[in-house]
Parts: C-alpha cells; structure tokens; sequence
C-alpha cells in the first residue's frame, strides 16, 4: 500500500500545478476521507463526489437499509429518478465474499425497479433507475477508479 501512496506521490511531484492542487484538496478532504484515499477505499464523500463529477445529481438521503446476504448498512443516495444504495466494507476481500453471494441474474424482462449491481474496490453498489444512460455513467464513475493494475 505504502508503494502506491509513493508511486502517486513520485508522479505528482513531476507536475507542480497537480501538486498545489493536491495540497489544496488535501487540506478539505476530512481525516477517515484521507485514510479512505491513501488505502484506495471508497466512502459515501468520495461516492458522491465522483458521481457528481460525472455530471449527476446525486444527494445523501441519511437513510440506511438492510439487505439480506450483505453483512454490511447500505446508504441510500437518491439519483434524479433513481436510488443508489452503497454498501462499503472494510476491504475488499470482504466485498467479494459478501457479493459471491448476490443473485445478479436478470430474471424475465426488464423493468423500471431493476437493479443494476456496481462491484468496485470494496464497494457493492445497487442502483435502481430508469435511465440506461444513467445506469452507464454511473457504473463508470465508480469503476474507473478500480480498473487499472498494480504498477
């Protein structure tokens, strides 16, 4: 972990603009945000800045759920027509035997209440909206992040 925090470092170093800039965000990211981000977790902060930076609407009702086979609370943040309910663990190794377990087979035809699943990092992510278009940019917001390998 401690070599991809230095990888970042190294790269931003080499470009003094993206390192004020940096600075300056690092100084309004919260503490448990920062550690989020130096160990490459997600958090409902991070959720909604990103979705938000993909030119959505996106807004933390407070509400929390219960799905049964997920060990973990969902936040629910409501998305234009939609919902998008987080479920964050303490890695990912724990998202991956909890997700094992989601049945994420679309049964008969679509309708307006499917569920879309989003599995990113240590984030299960169920997204209920009409808009298929919605449904890409978000699935992408929260995926670009997790995509790329080890360095």
């Amino acid at each position: 972990m401690s070599l991809v925090i230095m990888v970042v470092a190294c790269r931003r170093a080499g470009d003094a603009s993206a390192h004020a800039t940096s600075t300056s965000s690092a100084a309004a990211i919260s503490p448990a945000d920062s550690a989020a981000l130096a160990r490459d977790a997600w958090s409902i902060p991070e959720i909604i800045r990103r979705v938000r930076e993909a030119g959505l609407a996106l807004t933390d009702s407070g509400e929390t759920v219960r799905r049964p086979g997920l060990h973990q609370t969902g936040h629910v943040l409501h998305l234009g027509q939609g919902t998008l309910t987080v479920f964050i663990y303490p890695g990912r190794g724990a998202r991956i035997r909890d997700a094992a377990g989601l049945d994420t087979t679309l049964h008969g035809m679509p309708t307006l209440d499917t569920p879309h699943y989003i599995l990113s990092g240590n984030l299960i992510a169920i997204l209920v909206t009409p808009n298929d278009a919605t449904v890409e940019r978000v699935t992408n917001a929260l995926t670009a992040r997790h995509t790329l390998g080890p360095p």
